[in-house]
């Protein structure tokens, strides 16, 4: 049997002469092992700060900043994905709508960290009532959505009913105890719609019917809800080029002195043809052209187009002091509203003393100091001012005895009932005696009968217009019932 051979093993000079090799190979290891141990821990940062990044997007792209819940694009993707497993599952599911009534009033008199609060408690108040994987979620401005999965249309009533309820009782908000009422729209998976967005839309046309109907309630989403929304939208649409077109003409409604039946003025009241749609209601149309910014230009054109009149029939001896028009307020806080007015006034060659602007009440509680300047720069120009629908809206004591106004104007639903209703009797015997206190003139307004025209005046209420005297009539029949009227008194 042969022996193994015994392996060579190399000589101590050998083994010194390679050492450095030994050496170097053993350093360049540890270094590529090093940079590798590096690259692995920068690779593993990168990763990390990635991840925290893409959580960071997530956060901001589905948390709304203001109140720190959900936002629309939240509610968006986690509704969709509700309604796929409520549709494969064959389980309910109902959104509602919610809108603060008049937040705007908050901003406006409390400032608007004041407001920022008022949109959190309201976000607590939603969240609060929900289980997830529902949500509470902000998806504009003063407007939420509540996603209210296994929710059938008994329970989501009964949870709008709920919140609207709730926001009736009085919260403390940096100091300030408010009530913050909220209106708000039920619609549900099915009846109301197939997908997370047709229920959302059926919903929210629900919560303007429930603003509409007079705020601080509630109501479900009806088909006739989309039929109005189309003809809202219709509306819109013709309304944006109604006057290019010649489309809006002025009506004008005379007032009068009751006592002796002499004239005072015209209200120019704005009526729209439309060569399709016919004539439009303005209590249809107003509101949409408010809605849309519309009514600043549609505004405009009103008083140019009144006090050009007015200077027809002054050329033409048409007998009419003064011509009445609407400020919305859009147009009343225009910045530069005076200056309009000055304008309107040299361009149609009438006098300032010629011109009567109506403002509403909530026109005037809106910014109440920039208001008075306003006010009080109009008065200097010269245009008399009176106060529209009083006793309809905010009314405030303290602010009408700053605002120097010449007239209040007595809504309709105070005369409506007269004589007869002792209750409208009081408010308008109240009205007079504070119109004659702060040294103003008082007008009725929708004055249909002569018992109503004699029961104001025997309160001590002077003026007025109704279909007693006059309906609205288009320009040339003013003038005629104008004439007849000065005829009639010389």
């Amino acid at each position: 049997m042969a022996e193994s051979p015994v392996p060579l093993r190399p000589s101590a000079q050998l083994l010194q002469a390679l050492q450095p090799l030994f050496d170097e190979v053993r350093r360049s290891q540890r270094e590529q092992l090093g940079r590798l141990q590096r690259s692995v821990e920068r690779l593993r940062e990168e990763v990390w700060r990635r991840e925290r990044a893409e959580a960071e997007l997530r956060r901001i792209a589905y948390e709304d900043p203001l109140t720190g819940g959900p936002n629309w694009a939240a509610a968006l993707a986690q509704g969709r994905r509700l309604v796929q497993d409520a549709c494969a599952e064959g389980t309910p599911l109902a959104v509602v709508c919610v809108d603060l009534d008049l937040f705007r009033n908050v901003n406006d008199a409390l400032g608007h960290a004041v407001g920022d609060e008022v949109l959190r408690v309201v976000a607590r108040m939603g969240q609060q009532r929900i289980a997830p994987p529902g949500l509470f979620a902000r998806i504009s401005g003063d407007r939420f959505a509540a996603v209210l999965p296994g929710c059938d249309a008994e329970a989501a009533q009964r949870w709008a009913a709920e919140l609207v309820g709730r926001a009736q009782r009085p919260v403390l908000v940096h100091g300030h105890e408010l009530v913050v009422p909220l209106s708000a729209g039920v619609a549900w998976l099915g009846a109301h719609g197939e997908t997370f967005d047709a229920v959302v839309a059926a919903a929210d046309m629900a919560l303007n019917e429930a603003k509409a109907q007079g705020r601080r309630c509630w109501r479900v989403f009806a088909p006739g809800l989309r039929r109005r929304s189309e003809r809202a939208h219709a509306l819109h649409r013709a309304l944006s080029r109604a006057v290019e077109r010649g489309e809006l003409t002025l009506h004008y409604q005379p007032q009068v002195w009751l006592d002796h039946g002499g004239i005072v003025g015209v209200e120019a009241l704005l009526r729209w043809q439309h060569p399709e749609l016919g004539a439009v209601a303005p209590a249809e149309f107003i509101p949409v052209a408010e809605d849309s910014g519309l009514i600043v230009s549609i505004g405009e054109w009103v008083l140019q187009a009144a006090l050009h009149q007015l200077r027809r029939w002054r050329d033409e001896g048409v007998p009419c002091p003064r011509v009445a028009v609407n400020l919305s307020m859009a147009q009343f806080r225009q910045p530069d509203l005076v200056a309009r007015v000055r304008a309107a006034l040299q361009a149609a060659d009438v006098p300032p003393q010629g011109l009567e602007l109506e403002l509403t009440e909530g026109v005037l509680l809106h910014d109440a100091e920039a208001a008075q300047a306003t006010v009080r720069a109009l008065r200097a120009l010269g245009v008399h001012l009176s106060i529209d629908d009083f006793g309809t809206g905010y009314s405030s004591l303290a602010q009408l005895r700053r605002f120097a106004v010449q007239r209040i104007k007595i809504d309709r639903s105070f005369v409506a009932d007269l004589p007869h209703d002792a209750e409208a009797e009081a408010i308008v015997d109240l009205i007079v005696m504070l119109a004659q206190r702060l040294g103003l003139e008082t007008l009725a307004e929708g004055v249909e009968q002569p018992q109503q025209a004699q029961a104001l005046l025997a309160r001590g209420c002077r003026l007025a217009q109704g279909y007693a005297f006059a309906r609205p009539l288009p320009a040339a029949e003013c003038a005629r019932w104008l004439r007849a009227q000065a005829g009639a008194g010389a």
